[in-house]
């Protein structure tokens, strides 16, 4: 199959095309970026334009794609440090990606949300057919932009699929990426300053990088889906306290726990919907994922610590 991959760099997209190359799959990337030094993984042609460029549409056009993946809320084009101004970036960029998938009027398009389309407590598990509620403008444009996928799925008769992460971590290559994550940023937090902080009363699941990956592979090769809105998540809820526990365990003696003040809140996704038809793909635990972190920046501190451009080699 033709796969057009669409998103800044970073580990997750990475990964995607190591398994998409793998897989035997001749892979297209578009970057949203002019900048031509960024560094990918292998692909058989690259493109490197901004999303707001009326190129585009010729993209489209001249790929073909069978399926086009948009990973939007892991796409590291947007820095999200204005929220209010990142919100009206990300909805005209993702509509103009629409526009140009929607020309052809074939192939399926996919595209990568997470959890911050909710906010607050949730005693239950999220299951998709739950409104979103999110608390932050940042979740607030991830929902509109759910909405949006919807719109052209139905208004088009477009072959649209969201998938929800449900907070996906993974072994982070540098600091700035360390710092957006729970486990990494404990971790980094541990060795920088001999403490983990976490939060008595909050509650997730985590979903590591390489179980997404597998799980959005998936929807890639499904001759048919049944849904258009799928969560992916482990389903496995864990504290906080934890969590900072194994990091605790990993990261050494001298680290000490920091109990900030207790806030009630719970949000995991269900993954009854995709685990019914799909099938289950987890197979990672926390516990060992904290330990190859340590070991990652135990050996690698000077990146971590200090903020160095440094290449490491994906895990």
């Amino acid at each position: 199959m033709n796969v057009l991959l669409i998103g800044g760099p970073g580990s997750f997209i990475n990964n995607l095309i190591i398994k998409l190359n793998k897989e035997g799959h001749r892979v297209y990337l578009l970057t949203g970026s002019r900048y031509e030094k960024l560094q990918y993984q292998k692909v058989f042609e690259r493109y490197n334009f901004n999303y707001d460029n009326s190129i585009i549409n010729e993209i489209f056009e001249s790929i073909n794609p069978d399926v086009t993946i948009f990973m939007g809320t892991y796409d590291s084009n947007f820095k999200w440090i204005n929220e209010e101004t990142e919100s009206v970036k990300y909805s005209g960029c993702l509509m103009n990606i629409l526009m140009g998938y929607a020309m052809r009027c074939q192939g399926r398009f996919i595209y990568l949300s997470n959890e911050k389309v909710y906010g607050g407590h949730h005693e239950e598990d999220i299951t998709e057919d739950i409104p979103t509620d999110p608390d932050t403008f940042r979740g607030m444009a991830y929902a509109q932009a759910e909405e949006m996928c919807d719109s052209f799925r139905k208004n088009r008769g477009l072959d649209v699929v969201v998938l929800r992460l449900d907070h996906v971590y993974s072994l982070s290559s540098k600091r700035e990426e360390a710092q957006r994550e729970l486990v990494n940023r404990m971790c980094l937090e541990a060795l920088e300053k001999k403490t983990v902080t976490y939060t008595e009363g909050r509650e997730v699941s985590l979903l590591y990088e390489t179980d997404a990956i597998e799980s959005i592979y998936r929807i890639v090769k499904a001759n048919d889906h049944k849904y258009s809105l799928y969560n992916i998540s482990a389903s496995k809820p864990i504290g906080e306290k934890e969590i900072a526990e194994y990091v605790q365990e990993v990261m050494g003696e001298d680290v000490l726990l920091k109990e900030a003040e207790p806030e009630t809140r719970r949000l995991v996704l269900s993954n009854r919907l995709y685990d019914s038809e799909i099938g289950n793909t987890f197979f990672c635990n926390v516990r060992d994922i904290a330990k190859k972190i340590s070991d990652k920046m135990k050996k690698n501190a000077y990146v971590f610590l200090n903020g160095e451009e440094e290449k490491l080699p994906l895990l």
